[in-house]
């Protein structure tokens, strides 16, 4: 079974007081069994600030690593998703802390 790509995004948007923000997301469904994640799920969402780009917001989880969230350089303790939808929910809570309100 090869990966089944599951979603892909790219955005840009204006922030409400000065700047853009770009996300990529991608999830994937792969059969590798050891990543422990709802319906085996592999995914990345990054946020980052074209001008910057060491200013940035990550989720991601991949074998031998449990979701986990990167701001700028830091890994951040936190209570870790169990499931995509969470996952989602964490991520656009940290973007929204890191950046700002959209335009």
């Amino acid at each position: 079974m090869k990966a089944e790509l599951i979603f892909s995004k790219k955005i840009t948007y204006q922030l409400k007081l000065v700047g853009s923000v770009t996300i990529y997301m991608d999830c994937y469904k792969i059969p590798l069994k050891e990543l422990r994640f709802e319906n085996n799920y592999r995914f990345s969402f990054i946020a980052f600030d074209p001008q910057f780009p060491e200013r940035r917001v990550l989720v991601d989880q991949h074998p031998g690593r449990p979701c986990h969230l990167h701001i700028d350089d830091l890994e951040i303790e936190t209570e870790m998703p169990s499931t995509l939808s969470a996952a989602i929910k964490l991520f656009e809570a940290a973007v929204l802390q890191s950046f700002g309100e959209p335009r």
